[in-house]
């Protein structure tokens, strides 16, 4: 019996041990960094949106292969685009999409998460405006001249009538 309870210390003790290194080494992982931008803070509807960025570790070395998801919320709550990408071997990645037509002017939020095993999740947010599409100069010079016409046809007929 001593034998035995001797035994099942020494089992209980070696479990431990690997169920406290086990921890320890959870406690260690390294956190993903993620470096975020966009080509642009405001764009026009059925304008191309560019999502560029970075996966590295504290030490700035690149992350490759690290699944990258981004999801962009419009300013009613709704998705507009997702994506998943992962980091090519300098650990950078591209995205890219068109405003859709008819998207509702106002804020959208994109939310973008760097993951890979191993290691702590990343992530970031930005913010960009899609703004009311302004008509074209060559538009906006045509009614002006539309308009100056009709101002001096119209200022004519009071001067001869």
């Amino acid at each position: 019996m001593p034998r035995q309870l001797g035994l099942t210390l020494a089992l209980l003790t070696v479990i431990l041990s690997m169920l406290s290194l086990q921890m320890w080494s959870v406690k260690a992982q390294d956190s993903l960094q993620l470096q975020v931008s966009m080509d642009k803070e405001a764009y026009d509807p059925d304008e191309l949106i560019r999502i560029s960025g970075r996966v590295s570790l504290s030490d700035g070395s690149p992350v490759e292969n690290a699944l990258v998801s981004i999801q962009v919320i419009g300013p009613t709550g709704e998705t507009y685009h997702v994506a998943l990408l992962y980091s090519d071997g300098a650990g950078e990645f591209l995205d890219e999409y068109r405003v859709q037509q008819g998207s509702p002017n106002g804020s959208y939020t994109v939310y973008v998460k760097a993951s890979k095993v191993g290691f702590r999740d990343a992530q970031r947010q930005l913010q960009y405006l899609v703004t009311p599409e302004l008509p074209s100069p060559t538009l906006m010079a045509s009614m002006a001249l539309i308009l100056a016409i009709s101002a001096v046809y119209t200022l004519r007929r009071k001067v001869q009538g």
